[in-house]
């Protein structure tokens, strides 16, 4: 009977759409599987540079490389030679010094920034 016919077109025709619901669920949920893999990657990524921004305010806070060694007083009763060496050494132990304070808080500002952008990059990718 054609009531039955019709009935079995309107059924395939459900299931064609079921399926077509289907297929685009599945093509989105590996738009948001590629997309979040692409994300976690980012924050490997950021996290190496974290790591390494970081690493160097620790590496110049810790092993700091000044100039040669050098006696942090003058010698009892120098000759004039002895305290302008001793005077020569102090200057450039200052200028050492002063070239860490000058550089170390903007190396401490680098890792700030790369652990910032890596903490927002996180919670951007649990989202």
């Amino acid at each position: 009977d054609q009531g039955e016919v019709d009935r079995a077109r309107d059924e395939f025709a459900s299931c064609d759409l079921f399926l077509a619901e289907i297929s685009g669920a599945a093509n989105i949920t590996q738009l948001q599987e590629s997309s979040h893999s692409q994300c976690r990657t980012r924050e490997q990524n950021l996290n190496v540079n974290k790591k390494n921004k970081c690493d160097l305010v620790r590496f110049a806070a810790t092993v700091p490389e000044p100039p040669h060694t050098c006696e942090t007083s003058p010698p009892l009763n120098p000759s004039a030679e002895e305290l302008s060496e001793f005077m020569g050494d102090m200057q450039e132990w200052m200028q050492w010094a002063e070239a860490q304070n000058e550089s170390l808080p903007e190396k401490v500002a680098v890792c700030e920034d790369a652990t910032e952008s890596h903490a927002e990059h996180i919670e951007k990718c649990n989202d």
